[in-house]
């Protein structure tokens, strides 16, 4: 399964190519969300309260250790088997390896993983920007020390855009 991170404003996420998760503590408005994973959300009081990162990423990681990897696995491998229900009805689009599914075919019958849509892991801010930092790439950088597995930033940015904070000007 291949997992990505976001943000709810990214452009790339309306055409439907993606499994979107919301990983916030609020629910978004204006995107239709997939589903919600808040076993590994901040708190409101995080939100609220904690402004310096360093403070936050040590709480968030005490949540994330307090859950543990194997059952955020079987939340994702869980996906896995919701999308199949989602895409058991419909062809799948923009993958020549998939074929379309025949109604008829038995419910169990189990789909292959180049038809599943890559998962999208989603909160608020766009890190893109100078200063912004998040939760959900903290996700990333704890789930890769943990599984070994790289969650990369799903941009909808040209990589020009995109300045670091060593860039000049």
């Amino acid at each position: 399964m291949r997992i990505f991170t976001s943000y709810y404003g990214n452009r790339l996420l309306r055409g439907g190519d993606y499994y979107l998760v919301g990983i916030s503590v609020g629910k978004y408005r204006f995107l239709k969300v997939d589903t919600y994973l808040t076993i590994i959300a901040p708190t409101w009081e995080m939100v609220k309260e904690l402004t310096d990162q360093s403070v936050y990423r040590e709480a968030y990681f005490k949540i994330l250790e307090s859950v543990g990897v194997n059952k955020i696995r079987a939340a994702f491998e869980a996906f896995e088997t919701n999308k199949q229900i989602v895409l058991e009805n419909q062809q799948c689009k923009s993958v020549k390896t998939c074929r379309p599914i025949d109604k008829q075919a038995n419910v169990n019958a189990t789909l292959s993983t180049n038809c599943l849509k890559p998962v999208v892991l989603l909160c608020y801010e766009d890190v893109s920007k100078v200063g912004q930092w998040c939760h959900r790439r903290m996700f990333a950088e704890w789930w890769e020390n943990k599984t070994g597995e790289i969650i990369e930033e799903l941009s909808d940015k040209p990589k020009a855009e995109i300045k670091s904070l060593f860039d000049e000007g």
